[in-house]
């Protein structure tokens, strides 16, 4: 059975939970199982890229969905992207007068420039996300490349929903098998890319001419 979109993974748990009596609760067990994921796996790929759009005379955006922490913003010029610099809150100077921000910072659930925008401007945002399905937004990076985990990790939360420690047992091994695999080989990544960035930049020799 393949398991690729939010629709397919309802089904799974059914068939996996050998319950046809649950339909009205499985999205409760992956939204659950979500926000286990969301804890434990250590993803670069849950970064997302947004658009956003500044309302004259405001001085904040506020923040995506799912939302968890920024890399970048830039503004939008003309299909051109313009780097913003951030700044933590407490350096940043606001000004009262309207015009094209410089700055940014977050301030709770907003982003926050430092002066009001005198246009709708608008930004490009990348920052890591929740990872969230529903049937708006059926599929993601990890249901794609490991629907295993989401699997299990949603089958112990009908296991425990219906007081089946066998299956919870067996779940929860898979689930931590898994888990382990996916944060493994997202570690070997990092080493690779922080080694790589570290050659690259690193010195060079200097070679001695007659």
């Amino acid at each position: 059975m393949a398991i690729s979109t939010y629709t397919e993974l309802k089904t799974a748990v059914a068939s996996w939970a050998h319950r046809a009596d649950l339909t009205s609760v499985i999205p409760d067990f992956i939204t659950l199982a979500e926000s286990r994921i969301n804890r434990l796996v250590q993803l670069n790929n849950t970064e997302q890229e947004t658009t956003l759009a500044a309302t004259i005379n405001a001085r904040t955006i506020a923040l995506p969905a799912g939302f968890i922490e920024p890399k970048d913003l830039w503004l939008t010029y003309y299909g051109d992207r313009l780097e913003m610099r951030y700044l933590i809150p407490e350096e940043m100077q606001v000004y009262d007068t309207s015009g094209q921000p410089d700055y940014w910072t977050i301030d709770a659930s907003n982003i926050a420039f430092d002066r009001p925008a005198d246009k709708a401007y608008t930004f490009v945002m990348r920052y890591t996300g929740l990872l969230t399905l529903s049937d708006a937004s059926p599929t993601n990076w990890l249901l794609t490349n490991h629907p295993d985990l989401y699997l299990h990790a949603a089958l112990m939360e009908c296991a425990a929903y219906i007081r089946d420690n066998e299956l919870l047992s067996t779940a929860k091994g898979a689930f931590d098998i898994a888990l382990q695999e996916i944060n493994d080989k997202e570690h070997r990544k990092q080493s690779l890319a922080t080694l790589s960035t570290e050659l690259a930049s690193g010195p060079r020799s200097n070679i001695l001419t007659d």
